[in-house]
């Protein structure tokens, strides 16, 4: 089989209407390569597949289901609301793109995104692209309709207004959809799944790692990403009780400045297993 030139990872917990919007922008705005959409899905309640199956005529994809019980059992690690580095490790493993995207379930990636950050990749062997992110404010969601066929320029002004710093409209966040070479990633060994994910400290050390290697940039690209806005990460932050207490908060960041400040300037993964071998469940493919 050959290799596409493009795989795009999606970590996916239900959110299943924002999921369509980031589905439908694939679709419509697709990279002009031959890729590829691979979905982990870590336990979703909503049938996920069944909006992939919508999309079957528009891209090749992949539903991994992810049991977080097993690799808990193996690891002794806990499962921490929001934490994507399994689930990505999990998506990469079963993919075979040349050139990695990774973005959210709740992303849209707006008209020619993916393009505008292919066409900044520097010419080096190991890279990283960070996209532009915007939040759709609740007022442009509930207008955008069903698929968010209705969005316009004039909306995505309207959001971009707003103050980068303002507490529950943060967009000054640039990993929303980020690009990498594969070699970045075989080279570095993935993220380091004892992150308890939610606090950043993931990306930042999967960030930190590629940068050690030789040969590497990293561009900030003007491809727009845009994020639904839906109140879980304000709620997160602010420990709501019924996302998560503030007791499994506090846990989750003593275990990640354990792991942060315990890193010994190595460009790879640290963990004892082998990333993205553990927790696969189920694998479905339309192809």
């Amino acid at each position: 089989m050959n290799k596409s030139k493009i795989s795009i990872l999606i970590s996916s917990y239900n959110r299943k209407l924002l999921f369509r919007r980031s589905l439908f922008s694939i679709a419509m705005n697709p990279p002009a390569q031959s890729f590829e959409v691979i979905v982990a899905d870590d336990g979703s309640t909503e049938n996920i597949v069944e909006e992939l199956e919508n999309f079957s005529p528009s891209f090749k994809w992949q539903f991994i289901k992810v049991d977080h019980e097993e690799f808990a059992k193996k690891t002794g690690l806990k499962k921490f609301h929001n934490c994507p580095a399994l689930t990505n490790n999990i998506a990469f493993r079963q993919s075979e793109g040349e050139h990695i995207f990774t973005m959210g379930n709740e992303i849209i990636a707006y008209q020619d995104c993916f393009n505008k950050m292919i066409n900044d990749i520097p010419k080096l062997d190991y890279y990283m692209v960070m996209s532009t992110t915007y939040d759709l404010r609740k007022e442009i969601l509930d207008n955008i309709g069903e698929y968010g066929q209705n969005l316009t320029k004039q909306m995505l002004e309207y959001s971009k207004q707003w103050p980068l710093q303002s507490k529950e409209y943060r967009s000054d966040v640039t990993n929303y959809i980020s690009l990498c070479s594969r070699k970045v990633w075989e080279e570095i060994g993935g993220y380091n799944e004892q992150y308890c994910g939610g606090i950043s400290s993931e990306d930042s050390d999967f960030v930190r790692r590629a940068r050690k290697l030789e040969n590497f940039d990293m561009k900030i690209s003007d491809g727009i990403s845009l994020h639904q806005s839906h109140g879980g990460r304000t709620k997160y932050y602010e420990t709501d009780q019924n996302i998560i207490t503030t007791k499994r908060f506090n846990e989750g960041v003593e275990i990640n400045h354990k792991i942060y400040y315990s890193w010994n300037n190595s460009h790879k993964n640290p963990q004892e297993w082998e990333y993205g071998t553990l927790g696969i469940k189920e694998i479905i493919k339309n192809f």
